[in-house]
């Protein structure tokens, strides 16, 4: 277990080199010492990928264990008393029921009413429907795979004629077609 956390933060460490040293080749006027300054500054403060797939940097990952970055400003008591007062008016508190709704959601009626979201027009959300249709884009059975992914014979053709279409009108400069059905 130990060689493999070794190994595993040389491995690290080796992605972290190679970046920097490739960035350093790409910044031709930093020298040795400079990126190897930064690099102990990287190492200091946690600014190094993590191993693994998560994709977050070992200060995100381990935060305990690296000094915290600069405190962002915080909102002066004017500001936050503001806020407050407009959630009490809005009903944005969360109520104490165990549901953990919001006093709006509870009590609608003792609330101003909230504009309904605006989606995408009828037309619009029908062409969408068809295109995933034709490509096979659209999730059968239980097992939440899309008909594409269940016979991608059937739908080859169609995807490649609509990805050359795609192709044509991003090479013309035309933006995005109305999908045809």
């Amino acid at each position: 277990m130990k060689s493999r956390t070794t190994t595993t933060r040389a491995a690290a460490l080796l992605l972290a080199s190679f970046s920097l040293a490739t960035t350093a080749n790409a910044d031709a006027g930093r020298t040795r010492s400079q990126v190897q300054a930064e690099l102990a500054e990287a190492r200091r403060t946690g600014h190094l990928p993590s191993h693994g797939e998560s994709g977050l940097l070992l200060n995100e990952l381990h935060a305990h264990q690296y000094p915290a970055g600069p405190a962002q400003p915080g909102k002066t008591r004017a500001q936050v008393r503001a806020e407050l007062a407009e959630a009490q008016r809005t009903g944005d508190l969360v109520s104490n029921g165990p549901a953990g709704l919001k006093l709006h959601e509870l009590h609608p009626h003792r609330y101003p009413a909230r504009p309904a979201p605006q989606g995408a027009p009828r037309m619009q959300v029908q062409a969408e429907l068809a295109l995933a249709l034709r490509l096979g884009d659209v999730q059968v059975g239980s097992d939440s795979r899309t008909r594409a992914e269940r016979s991608p014979q059937r739908y080859a053709r169609v995807r490649a004629e609509h990805a050359a279409r795609m192709q044509q009108f991003a090479d013309a400069g035309a933006g995005q077609p109305a999908p045809q059905r």
